[in-house]
């Protein structure tokens, strides 16, 4: 994969019968991005928490 990329995995699991995100990032290029993306993450995961809530 080349060097600029950044790489985001995604892991679904069960665990206490509840399922689990994790969300692992990888080859930040800096830390300003660091930052913008978990602003980014919280809202992102909020709203699909209230989305999967209402289903």
């Amino acid at each position: 994969m080349p060097e600029n990329y950044l790489t985001i995995c995604y892991t679904l699991h069960e665990a206490y019968r509840k399922t689990i995100l994790e969300v692992e990032h990888k080859n930040f290029k800096s830390e300003k991005m660091y930052f913008a993306l978990l602003d980014f993450w919280d809202f992102l995961l909020s709203k699909l928490k209230n989305y999967v809530e209402q289903k």
